[in-house]
């Protein structure tokens, strides 16, 4: 299942085991634009604040959409200097992979459906430490009105390849310093079910607002010629590149 975020008061965060963003990482989900509000709006963010009312994006990575509310956007600040690049348009309803991933202390990348859309070179040498991870909301009014599921994480920068081949599965393909995984995207069993992987323990998503649960996206691979058994009859509307073809989904 998929968490739902409405725009006005729903996100999710956590101030424990938050990737570290002033190194290498990787963070990567399925989501989707529900609603386009015509505004900034945020997947994710991890920033130097416990809040996600945040100082005007000081010490932050985020990934996102534009002012327009349905184009790619994803940067890096430190303290009051940015460096933010945009990316290709979003259609409204449809399920897409997005990923960001800190290559170096001046290079932030970021992805949808496998495919680089640019890179952030703004420097985060001076930029103090990690103190929360938020989605669905950062720097307070900025909101997205959609969904996110099968979140994974890992302490190292994942290369084009691999990024394409996790995204075909629901499940982390490789364990090589995997740091979180949401096996189930509800929002009522995030807390038992984003853990950390090398210990195994909840790492404390915490609910707020009003969230609420909906239909995942069918995640596809390339190695399964069959559908692994799963409500295939109300899969959501997904874009993906031309080469997967095969329906796999594990949860």
């Amino acid at each position: 299942m998929s968490v739902r975020f409405d725009a006005v008061t729903d996100y999710l965060s956590r101030t424990t085991d938050v990737p570290n963003y002033n190194a290498l990482y990787t963070v990567m989900f399925w989501g989707k634009v529900a609603v386009d509000i015509n505004n900034y709006g945020h997947f994710v963010a991890l920033c130097a604040t416990a809040t996600e009312i945040g100082g005007d994006y000081y010490d932050s990575d985020f990934l996102g959409t534009d002012e327009d509310g349905t184009t790619f956007r994803c940067g890096a600040y430190t303290n009051a200097t940015g460096n933010i690049f945009t990316g290709a348009a979003l259609a409204v309803g449809p399920w897409y992979h997005f990923a960001m991933v800190r290559e170096s202390a001046t290079l932030l990348r970021g992805y949808l459906n496998g495919t680089s859309q640019g890179t952030s070179s703004q420097s985060v040498v001076s930029r103090t430490a990690v103190l929360g991870e938020f989605w669905g909301r950062f720097n307070g009014a900025y909101e997205i009105n959609g969904n996110v599921a099968y979140i994974k994480a890992w302490t190292r920068a994942l290369s084009q390849p691999e990024i394409a081949r996790e995204m075909r599965e629901a499940a982390p393909v490789s364990t090589v310093r995997l740091h979180t995984v949401v096996s189930a995207s509800s929002a009522l069993r995030l807390q038992n079910t984003a853990r950390h992987y090398g210990r195994g323990v909840p790492t404390g998503y915490t609910a707020n607002g009003a969230l609420t649960t909906e239909v995942s996206p069918h995640v596809f691979a390339q190695r399964s010629a069959r559908p692994v058994l799963g409500k295939a009859a109300t899969a959501a509307a997904i874009f993906l590149p031309p080469l997967i073809t095969a329906p796999y989904r594990p949860y």
